[in-house]
Order: C-alpha cells, then sequence, then structure tokens
C-alpha cells in the first residue's frame, strides 16, 4: 500500500465504506432455505445438496 497516493487512498476508503453500508443493507434481509435447497444470491445460484453439513456434536 506504500505505493498508492493520498488520493488514491482516500478513494479506496470512500469505496469500502460504500460496500459495507451495502452489506449492512443486505444482511438485514433474510431468506429462510433448508439444506438442499438450490439458493439464489443476485446472479448466481448455489445447489447446498452439495455442501457438507457440520457434524452433530459441533
Amino acid at each position: 500500500m506504500a505505493d498508492l497516493t493520498p488520493e488514491q487512498m482516500r478513494r479506496m476508503h470512500d469505496f469500502a465504506e460504500q460496500l459495507a453500508e451495502l452489506a449492512e443493507d443486505r444482511w438485514k434481509v433474510q431468506v429462510p432455505y433448508a439444506f438442499g435447497d438450490t439458493v439464489t444470491a443476485g446472479r448466481w445460484t448455489l445447489d447446498t445438496s452439495s455442501l457438507k453439513s457440520y457434524p452433530a456434536d459441533w
């Protein structure tokens, strides 16, 4: 990061703040789903049946 100018650092900081605000708003929304469902997030879909689950004793 030492190679960045103060202006570049400020722009990165502003961008990070914008992302944090977007993430905060996004995580306020809850979409229930069950293990094994296909979940859509934006333009992506994920078949959760292919994921490993945590052991029951965790």
